[in-house]
């Protein structure tokens, strides 16, 4: 902590001061264990000070300069004036206690200022033509000194008393909006994969189910101007437009049904279906027969890529054949498809090159040979009139003695320095026959990276080797080289591969990790989150592809792909809450697509329908749904709540009846005895009131409606239909009073959710009942 210097001024230049030699050496304001050295070192000093090292050892006389300056003295008023010191005569012994408490006081204040102490006192000590009285620490380092450290420089404070001063509490940080042209989220309106970035300026999006938007006004770009205020109380569902053609829905549409087709839909151990792709039919090469050959799009070339990389080859060696050949020779046909493969890959990048008018015959030749087009490259390089540099690209790729004699020549054309005088292309072809900068000139990672197969190499060179000894900064994020460093390397992460093209497009993606994790498996696919045949990462794809095929409004191929979801609890939430939210676009062919393609049970698709019902506040709808999918809980609640409460107030007993009777299991719902059983049994009662009874009957009918006026409280919901049935149930019961057998015992009727005409009309019947009862005794 830094020390208050009660005389300083910080604008005192501290290299500019001179020292006085006639100072004390002893600073009286020290901390303890400072005065506890000195006092060891002081051999003059008194005997009787020295037992007590926490006081100073030093008196009044020694505190005082020998030199004649000002300082300045506060006075009894609390004033600062400018005061010559005078030397005064030592202090008897019996000063020193209340010496003492000064000191400790100024201590004090030194050792836990306040910073606003030191700008006042900063404030006050800037008179630079007065110095102001320090005494300097011996051992004073003044440049570099730190006053938190213990070594800083203290000054005499004898006269200054204890100084305090308010806090003041700085003002709230205000928070001002910042232009449009200056702020960060300029130029980013179509950054989808970052909603707040994208729409940052405008609000804060609220998702809800099915990528929509939840927002006020309308959705605007950040430079465009909204017609609509957002100062509104209507709140807008809008979906957000994530592609801005068709070619993602074709896409999408032309692998997952290739993808169904071979892919068996079967229950799992949890009764929940789940989609196994066919390792023998589902591979690389099976969407790549999806693309016609004249097809070099990104999505086309990638399948080939996977077929050249990952899918198996018949080498068609016999069974006597070592397992050591059977590998050199696969390793041989593996680099050949992949050679084939980059050829095709980026010969369209090469024509384009050579369709330039300007360029010169050893350009093409140079040209040429980056596409391993060797015979064409002998051909333009004759035609241009260069026969000996043609039988040298004839031998491009050859033996090491080849590339050995070329590297002489280069190396006397560098001898001899003339090697600037030959045209660039030439040097460029030398260099690719020699084997040596054979990547030069070229700025795609495609054709460097076959530079490097085709003459860098040599023929018996595995593929991973060759791709160990290759880098390019414009390799980094394609996907196809991710592809590549995947089979070079099986231990990369699978998960580093798998992110999404485009806005959003999570197609390739998740075909890729199927691909590669379920129909290829092992040693490919492991992922660094995969717990227990368990991958998160896998599932969060199958996720965020399902949302955005339902985005797309292609239902059946969403499920299609949660239903790859490996945890079966996981895969029945997700395929329901998915049929939830579609369940407005549901028609018969969506239903039989559901159904019978993909194997979903027919109770889900009806629980999906009755959600939706209900928030169309249709509850028979919802009811008869919920009948058909066997759910008799929700059907039962809807039956209670809704349904039976409209019956009792419409009167219909009938209706009332058959609303129960369709639950074929009493004892599968719950809370059966307590709610629709009170209305069953309310049927049934009014159905007996008509018919002919005995009074034992009689009896049993009036008991069951004294229960049922104590229970039904608890269970209708309705107000009205409430009223309605306790006013005829209290009539029931005062009714079976009259005519009720001498061993009836009845309790008194619950009137608390009586209206007053019904109570009346009770407390009418309990008279008459009494009357009578009076008059037969008498």
């Amino acid at each position: 902590m830094a020390r208050f210097r009660a005389y300083s001024s910080d604008e005192s230049d501290d290299d500019d001061q001179p020292q006085d030699d006639n100072v004390s050496e002893e600073n009286p304001f020290d901390a303890d264990a400072d005065m506890e050295d000195e006092a060891e070192q002081e051999s003059s000093e008194d005997s009787d000070h020295e037992e007590d090292q926490e006081h100073s050892d030093m008196h009044q006389d020694e505190l005082m300069p020998l030199r004649n300056k000002t300082a300045l003295v506060e006075d009894d008023g609390g004033d600062y004036d400018l005061v010559t010191p005078q030397r005064e005569p030592s202090l008897p012994p019996q000063m020193g206690a209340a010496l003492d408490a000064q000191r400790i006081r100024v201590m004090q204040t030194s050792l836990f200022r306040m910073p606003e102490e030191a700008e006042n006192m900063r404030a006050m000590m800037n008179m630079p033509e007065q110095r102001s009285l320090r005494v300097l620490h011996p051992n004073l380092n003044r440049k570099h000194s730190r006053d938190s450290e213990g070594d800083g420089m203290r000054v005499d404070a004898r006269e200054v008393r204890d100084l305090v001063y308010s806090v003041c509490i700085p003002p709230s940080r205000k928070y001002a909006r910042v232009s449009t042209t200056s702020s960060v989220f300029k130029g980013h309106d179509e950054v989808s994969v970052d909603a707040g970035l994208s729409f940052g300026r405008s609000f804060r999006v609220g998702w809800g189910p099915g990528g929509i938007i939840a927002h006020l006004g309308a959705l605007t770009a950040p430079s465009n101007k909204s017609a609509t205020s957002s100062n509104s109380s209507i709140i807008n569902l809008t979906s957000a437009p994530i592609y801005s053609d068709e070619k993602p829905r074709d896409l999408s549409i032309k692998l997952l049904q290739h993808h169904l087709s071979h892919s068996p839909i079967s229950p799992d151990q949890d009764d929940v279906p789940f989609s196994s792709p066919s390792p023998l039919q589902l591979n690389f090469g099976s969407f790549a027969s999806l693309f016609p050959t004249t097809d070099h799009s990104y999505e086309a070339t990638l399948f080939r890529l996977g077929h050249a990389l990952f899918d198996p080859i018949n080498t068609r060696l016999g069974p006597e054949i070592t397992v050591d050949i059977k590998n050199c020779v696969s390793s041989l046909a593996r680099k050949a498809a992949f050679s084939a493969w980059l050829e095709h890959s980026v010969s369209p990048t090469v024509e384009s090159l050579l369709r330039d008018a300007n360029a010169t015959p050893t350009e093409r030749v140079w040209l040429l040979l980056t596409g391993n087009q060797v015979e064409r490259a002998c051909e333009a390089a004759m035609d241009g009139g260069y026969m000996k540099l043609a039988t040298l690209i004839a031998q491009a790729g050859g033996d090491l003695d080849f590339r050995e004699d070329i590297k002489s020549q280069i190396e006397v054309w560098r001898n001899d320095k003339v090697d600037v005088h030959i045209d660039k292309y030439i040097r460029r072809i030398y260099n690719i026959l020699a084997g040596e900068k054979v990547d030069e000139g070229i700025d795609d990672w495609k054709r460097a990276f076959g530079m490097h197969l085709w003459f860098a190499e040599t023929l018996d060179t595995p593929l991973g080797e060759v791709f160990a000894r290759f880098s390019h900064p414009g390799a980094e994020g394609d996907g196809q080289f991710a592809l590549l460093r995947l089979f070079a390397d099986p231990a990369w992460s699978l998960t580093r591969m798998l992110k999404p093209s485009g806005k959003l497009d999570y197609t390739l993606a998740w075909h890729l990790y199927i691909i590669i994790s379920r129909v290829i498996g092992e040693p490919y696919g492991e992922e660094e989150d995969e717990v227990e045949g368990h991958s998160p990462t896998a599932d969060l794809l199958t996720s965020m592809y399902s949302l955005q095929l339902e985005q797309l409004g292609l239902i059946q191929e969403a499920v299609f792909v949660l239903l790859h979801l490996e945890s079966s609890a996981g895969r029945l939430k997700a395929v329901k809450d998915l049929l939830a939210r579609s369940a407005p676009l549901f028609d018969d062919w969506i239903i039989r697509g559901l159904v019978g393609s993909l194997k979903l049970p027919m109770a889900w698709v009806n629980e999906a329908q009755a959600i939706h019902a209900l928030s169309l506040s249709r509850p028979f709808d919802a009811y008869k749904l919920y009948l058909d999918a066997r759910m008799w809980a929700p059907a039962h609640d809807i039956a209670v709540r809704e349904l039976a409460p409209e019956a009792v107030i419409r009167r219909d007993i009938n209706t009332l009846k058959e609303l129960f009777a369709r639950f074929p299991a009493h004892e599968r719902v719950e809370g059966w005895s307590i709610r629709g059983k009170l209305f069953v049994d309310y049927a049934e009662l009014f159905s007996k009131l008509s018919e002919e009874k005995s009074p034992e009957e009689t009896d049993n009918v009036t008991r069951a409606a004294n229960r049922l006026i104590s229970l039904l409280p608890d269970v209708v919901y309705d107000a009205v239909a409430l009223d309605e049935m306790l006013r005829e149930l209290v009539k029931v019961v005062d009714k079976g009073r009259l005519v009720a057998s001498k061993g009836l015992a009845l309790a008194a009727p619950q009137l608390a959710y009586v209206d007053g005409p019904t109570r009346i009309s009770h407390l009418r019947a309990v008279g008459v009942k009494r009357f009578l009862k009076t008059v037969q005794v008498n």
